[in-house]
């Protein structure tokens, strides 16, 4: 009987001590009231937190180096867009407010970047500054003046024309003399007089031109003899013109011709500087060029083939080029003078190389031209089919 009662007692005792443990908490989502106050951190820490071999001091010491234990996730990144919002923020209860200073130090921020911070913080003076701020033009000229440049005095350097620097050469010669003095427009070709060019009839002696021989073949000019630069060597290609851009050609460039041309003669189109219709006016290469421009104006040129090069002249403009077929063209130097020189071509004249980051921009342009066009001849698809009720 005292066996029992002794155990009843002790049950009993246990039972008490149980109600008086906390419930175990499953959901993570409701803390118990001892988590809810270990998690609120306190606004102050008076003493240094200690975590192993660091000591970081809290919030409210000037004097501390390191940072407080701060659980950045529960913090709201908020940025006031004034002072009476800030105000706002600060008048919350129960949230930790830590105001964020810039971290360039001031040592090494540029005039522009503190003057760009000195406004932001505090508001633009009132006063009106006449003097000057940051910088003295005056005084940067005379240390521009008293520091002698870089360049100055360097050897030049030697150029290397034998082989293509693989860019277009920069063109830096004045070109004030292809103007007149008194108004903006160009001079008339009266310089050129004093040149000793080869004219047309003499380029004619000797002339064999076949007009199959040229067409559907890449032609790259390697020299170009004439009075004005033309640093950049573009491809020509000759095709048989269709009857239906003949006759585009005729209805809108006919009348406006300064010459009259025979439209019943052999005809070819060239794309190359410019797009042009060739109209035959001998048998021995005499073309007449109608460009594809607003106000064409005829041109008188001559092709005729040296071979394995395909020589063509305009006879008007001081123009004349030596032409090769693409990939068996001279490329260096040496090599494109030489050839040049076989022509027997009088007038000033220089080599030219391609330009290939051009040219794939030009062909890149030409696609994207032709793409939208073909796009532009379909509806675009509706991106959601419209109920019945609202076509009708």
């Amino acid at each position: 009987m005292r066996a029992l009662l002794c155990a009843f007692l002790f049950v009993s005792l246990e039972a008490r001590d149980y109600d008086k443990k906390l419930p175990r908490v499953e959901d993570d989502e409701e803390p118990s009231p001892v988590q809810r106050d270990i998690d609120i951190y306190p606004q102050k820490f008076n003493e240094p937190v200690p975590f192993g071999h660091l000591t970081l001091a809290g919030f409210g010491d000037p004097y501390a180096q390191g940072k407080p234990p701060v659980n950045l996730l529960e913090l709201d990144m908020i940025l006031p867009r004034n002072s009476e919002e800030g105000r706002e923020y600060l008048r919350r209860k129960n949230v930790n407010i830590q105001f964020l200073k810039s971290d360039i130090p001031k040592g090494f921020v540029n005039p522009r970047d503190k003057y760009l911070q000195a406004m932001s913080i505090d508001s633009p003076s009132q006063k009106n500054i006449t003097e000057l701020k940051w910088y003295s033009l005056a005084d940067m000229h005379r240390r521009n003046l008293m520091t002698p440049s870089m360049a100055r005095g360097r050897p030049k350097k030697k150029e290397n024309n034998d082989q293509s620097s693989g860019f277009v050469p920069q063109d830096n010669s004045p070109k004030s003399q292809y103007f007149s003095r008194k108004m903006f427009q160009l001079k008339d070709h009266e310089e050129s007089k004093k040149y000793n060019f080869t004219t047309c009839d003499e380029f004619a002696v000797g002339a064999i031109f076949s007009p199959k021989d040229i067409i559907n073949i890449d032609w790259v000019p390697f020299f170009i003899w004439s009075i004005e630069n033309h640093p950049v060597s573009i491809v020509h290609k000759f095709t048989i013109p269709t009857q239906k851009m003949v006759k585009e050609f005729r209805i809108k460039y006919g009348k406006l011709l300064p010459k009259p041309v025979d439209w019943h003669q052999m005809k070819l189109y060239m794309r190359g500087m410019s797009n042009m219709l060739l109209i035959a006016a001998d048998r021995r290469g005499l073309f007449d060029a109608i460009p594809e421009h607003e106000l064409p104006a005829n041109a008188v040129g001559k092709l005729k083939i040296e071979d394995p090069y395909l020589v063509m002249m305009y006879c008007e403009e001081y123009f004349a080029t030596v032409m090769g077929i693409s990939g068996s063209e001279p490329t260096n130097y040496k090599e494109m003078k030489a050839e040049a020189g076989s022509i027997k071509f009088k007038g000033p004249g220089k080599p030219v190389w391609r330009d290939y980051e051009g040219e794939t921009e030009k062909r890149r342009r030409i696609q994207n031209k032709k793409m939208a066009e073909e796009q532009a001849k379909f509806l675009a698809p509706l991106e959601e089919i419209p109920p019945i009720a609202r076509l009708k």
